[in-house]
């Protein structure tokens, strides 16, 4: 059996840099700016804006008049044909822009806040008249599924107070430990604790850190809890943003990569557990299986199989191929 001295010192040295000091921030907040010419995109410019100014009092949790904006699907469904929501063309006759521009208080959305600035009303009435396109996949996800990565607010340059590490990975060759800072990753030497890099635009928590079987991506789930969660490839190399793979409502807990790293699976606070081609970044299979948060996720050594764990204290196994229960 070969000594444990060695791991006994790593875990020392480990010990030394796993009290993170933090300036806590809130992350950067998402909002449509004007467009530069060309058409308003949907999901670049409105989805946002729908996300942070409507979304809390017309979303899946809660519906004030029976509306709700959380999806395009919802958003574009007009049930009065006397006074519908949206009619792509003629944002004049559009219930939803005209209750963004109603001068009175009690009329006009948001409310209970300020009235959107003149550049966002604009945007929301050029779409409208522009045919009201849905530039994205699937009407029925939700939009925050569908806006581009969000671009994270940088790290702090200090860290003054110390938070828990939620997420750590070794390199796959041993050469470096990867820890979750604030919206980054630190990078360390495991002999002597020694920072060896700071890899920035990560999401204010991360929880998961794993790499791909050919150690040349590594996958990091976070997000903000109860607000967004994400799961971001970074090329192990540079540490740069190699693709965005998920956008959810929760943060993302778990991820895992199956054995040929050609498929990678996430585990959810939103109770959700997703299978992505780690390529394309298209989603495989999307399962509403569990009463609570999704807290791990693995494949099976050949690939056919991928299992998941929750809060609701179930254990479940599944195809690959068809994403039933196995």
């Amino acid at each position: 059996m070969r000594s444990l001295t060695p791991m006994v010192r790593t875990v020392s040295s480990l010990s030394r840099l796993i009290t993170v000091l933090v300036c806590w921030a809130s992350p950067q907040s998402v909002k449509g700016e004007p467009a530069d010419g060309g058409p308003v995109s949907f999901s670049a410019q409105i989805a946002p804006l729908l996300i942070e100014q409507c979304q809390t009092c017309h979303g899946s949790t809660e519906q004030k008049g029976g509306y709700r904006v959380d999806t395009f699907e919802f958003l574009s469904r007009n049930e009065d044909p006397q006074d519908p929501v949206l009619v792509p063309g003629k944002p004049e006759i559009s219930r939803l822009y005209s209750l963004l521009v109603a001068q009175d208080r009690d009329d006009r959305m948001p409310q209970k806040a300020d009235a959107l600035p003149s550049s966002q009303t604009e945007l929301f009435r050029r779409w409208i008249a522009e045919g009201a396109r849905f530039d994205s996949t699937d009407p029925g996800a939700a939009l925050i599924e569908i806006i581009p990565p969000r671009a994270h607010a940088p790290a702090p340059v200090r860290y003054p107070y110390p938070i828990p590490v939620t997420a750590i990975a070794f390199s796959p060759d041993g050469s470096a430990v990867y820890t979750g800072g604030l919206r980054e990753l630190n990078v360390w030497n495991p002999t002597d604790g020694t920072l060896l890099r700071r890899i920035a635009g990560i999401a204010p928590r991360s929880y998961e850190i794993t790499f791909n079987p050919a150690g040349d991506l590594i996958a990091v789930a976070g997000g903000a809890p109860g607000e967004y969660g994400e799961v971001r490839l970074l090329a192990a190399a540079t540490g740069q943003m190699h693709s965005q793979v998920q956008s959810s409502t929760d943060v993302i807990l778990h991820t895992r990569f199956n054995a040929s790293g050609e498929l990678i699976a996430t585990a959810g606070a939103d109770r959700i557990l997703s299978v992505f081609e780690t390529k394309s970044g298209a989603r495989v299979h999307r399962l509403a299986v569990h009463q609570d948060a999704v807290t791990g996720v693995a494949f099976s050594p050949d690939g056919l199989q991928f299992a998941s764990v929750g809060l609701d204290r179930s254990a479940k196994v599944f195809d690959v191929a068809t994403g039933k229960l196995a």
